[in-house]
């Protein structure tokens, strides 16, 4: 190739370089500035999380690694940015199948705020009638599980949406619940029995990390009826 030919063709790139050059520099300011809103937008992200506590517990009382009783799903703003828009969902997995409880909406959720809400494990009893037995003692009646039941809790919070309620921050936490039956838990006044577990996989703790040392500590309902 000749000079000639080489120059020609350094030419016409430097021309099609300049004719896409204004095209060029748009697409690369927009990605910066995505990559900015991202960054600021990261900044000021809230840290959410879940926890399971007892119904003598308050929002603020750090879990243990087992909670038993009337139980409460609570929700944690643990940072000093503002978590907006909340989106909190749970569901109950077991018997091989799935079922969504409960959706609600916070529109927000201010720096080192919490709440909670109340565990419906009643509508397991609606919809699986077959698995409880009514038993009576005197003139008490509980519907009590005839064998224990195992229970994955799946908890879901969306939060901080870019626009609408897109492009939210989303967290999810599992927990096992046992629902004890008369063959595991014999003494009916101990009835209802709900234990439970930070545990995931079946095999693994989790544990809620703070100063104070772990303990485990089961707490009996004295409530004659599920009712929540």
């Amino acid at each position: 190739m000749s000079l000639d030919n080489i120059v020609a063709v350094v030419m016409n790139l430097l021309n099609s370089f300049g004719n896409y050059s204004n095209t060029i520099i748009a697409i690369v300011n927009i990605i910066l500035v995505i990559f900015i809103f991202l960054q600021l937008r990261d900044s000021r992200k809230p840290i959410i999380t879940t926890k399971i506590i007892s119904g003598n517990k308050e929002v603020t009382d750090r879990s243990d690694v087992l909670e038993s009783g009337k139980l409460y799903i609570a929700i944690n703003n643990e940072s000093k940015n503002i978590a907006k828009s909340l989106e909190i969902k749970y569901r109950f997995n077991f018997d091989n199948s799935s079922r969504e409880v409960e959706k609600c909406c916070l529109n927000h959720l201010n720096p080192e705020e919490a709440t909670k809400i109340l565990l419906r494990t009643k509508s397991i009893r609606e919809k699986h009638l077959a698995l409880f037995e009514e038993v009576t003692e005197g003139s008490t009646t509980k519907i009590i599980p005839k064998k224990t039941l195992k229970i994955v809790l799946i908890i879901t919070v969306g939060y901080n949406p870019i626009f609408a309620d897109l492009f939210k921050y989303k967290i999810e936490d599992n927990y096992v619940i046992e629902w004890g039956s008369l063959e595991s838990c014999p003494n009916f006044e101990d009835h209802p029995i709900l234990n439970c577990w930070n545990k995931r996989n079946d095999n693994f703790y989790i544990y809620k990390t703070s100063k104070a040392v772990q303990k485990v500590k089961i707490i009996k309902s004295a409530d004659n009826d599920i009712s929540w």
